[in-house]
């Protein structure tokens, strides 16, 4: 996850070098805030969905010992939830297309 972290944080600069390149339009905060709104996003939907995945497997946070299948259920939110939201973010990614190249044109330009 933390690679999936840096990464998206290491686009961001390049998408705002290239923008700024070819538009000559300086748009830092609306990208700066497009990618603040969706992680804040992210770090609330995340949590909620595994809060009522937990309800789902009747976790009990006042019980002394949670059952069998409440502890089975928190193990595959553990596993799954994660392959899911790994699997969301790809989704956008895909959209990507700024490539090494592009980037070496756009300073060339500049």
């Amino acid at each position: 996850m933390a690679g999936l972290l840096l990464m998206g944080q290491s686009m961001l600069p390049d998408t705002i070098d290239y923008d700024l390149k070819h538009t000559g339009l300086r748009r830092e905060g609306i990208y700066s805030g497009l990618y603040s709104v969706v992680g804040k996003f992210a770090s609330a939907f995340a949590p909620s969905v595994l809060l009522l995945s937990y309800a789902w497997f009747g976790f009990d946070s006042k019980a002394p010992v949670q059952t069998a299948e409440t502890i089975d259920g928190i193990r595959y939110c553990a596993v799954f939830l994660l392959c899911i939201y790994f699997g969301i973010s790809l989704i956008p990614l895909s959209f990507y297309r700024l490539t090494e190249r592009d980037l070496k044109e756009a300073k060339l330009l500049a």
